[in-house]
C-alpha cells in the first residue's frame, strides 16, 4: 500500500454530523481524567494495575482526538460520540491476549460501533475475539508498528497525516497531530462520522464499507 495523507482541511468540513449516535470502544491503558473527555463507561481487564485511570497518557491523547468537548477551544472530530474505555494494558503499556481478548469483548458487549486497539500487537494472536466483533458488524481499528500484520483490522501506521493537523487539541496541548499513534485517534473519529452518516441515512453497512470510505478520503475523493 502506498503512503497517504489526510486532506487536512477536511477533517473539520462536515458541519452535520459530530458522532451522535456513536460509540466507540478504546481499548488502552485506561480512563482518562480530562474535564474536557467524557467517558461513558470504564472497566479494567488489567491484573497488573490497580487503578483504572490513565496515568501513561496515551488513552487520553486518542481519547482527546476523537471527543474532547471544549467549546471554547479547539475541539475533537467526533465530539459527541460516546466513549467505552477497556484498560487491557498496564501503565507501562504492556498486555496479553487474555487482557486484550477480554476488552474487546466488553467493547462487544457494550454495543460499541468500532472498536479501537490502541498497542503494538507484537504477535498476539486476537482472531478469536475479533472474529466475533466482525459477526456483530464493528469496525476494528488498530495501531501496529510490527510487520505482521493482523488480518481484518483497519492498520493506521502506513498513513501519513500532514505535519499541519491542528484539528483537535486539550487546551492547545497539542500543536500538531503527525506521530504515527496520532493517526488512529484521527482515522476513529473519521470512522465515526462515516458510521453516523450511514445510520442517519438508514443504510446497512459492513466494517470494509467504513474502511472504502476512510481510503476515499485519503485519497481526497469525497468529504464528509
Amino acid at each position: 500500500m502506498s503512503e497517504k495523507c489526510f486532506n487536512t482541511h477536511l477533517l473539520n468540513v462536515n458541519k452535520r454530523n459530530k458522532g451522535e449516535g456513536v460509540s466507540i470502544g478504546i481499548v488502552c491503558n485506561g480512563q482518562p481524567t480530562h474535564v474536557n473527555i467524557d467517558i461513558q463507561e470504564s472497566e479494567n481487564f488489567c491484573d497488573q494495575s490497580h487503578t483504572l485511570e490513565d496515568t501513561h497518557g496515551l488513552s487520553t491523547e486518542i481519547c482527546g482526538i476523537i471527543n474532547s468537548q471544549d467549546e471554547n477551544n479547539l475541539t475533537g472530530i467526533s465530539p459527541k460520540s460516546n466513549l467505552y474505555i477497556a484498560k487491557s494494558l498496564n501503565n507501562k503499556l504492556e498486555c496479553n491476549t487474555q487482557t486484550l481478548d477480554a476488552g474487546i469483548l466488553w467493547c462487544v458487549i457494550k454495543k460499541c460501533h468500532i472498536v479501537v486497539l490502541c498497542f503494538d500487537h507484537n504477535n498476539i494472536d486476537l482472531s478469536k475475539s475479533i472474529e466475533k466483533a466482525k459477526q456483530l458488524n464493528t469496525v476494528i481499528l488498530g495501531y501496529s508498528s510490527k510487520t505482521n500484520d493482523v488480518p481484518d483490522v483497519h492498520l493506521t501506521n502506513r498513513w501519513k497525516v500532514k505535519k499541519d493537523v491542528k484539528t483537535t487539541a486539550i487546551n492547545n496541548d497539542f500543536k500538531s497531530l503527525n506521530r504515527p499513534i496520532h493517526h488512529l485517534g484521527i482515522t476513529a473519529g473519521i470512522a465515526s462520522l462515516i458510521v453516523q452518516e450511514f445510520k442517519k441515512r438508514r443504510k446497512g453497512y459492513k466494517p470494509q464499507d467504513v474502511y472504502q470510505e476512510i481510503y476515499n478520503l485519503q485519497n481526497q475523493k469525497v468529504t464528509l
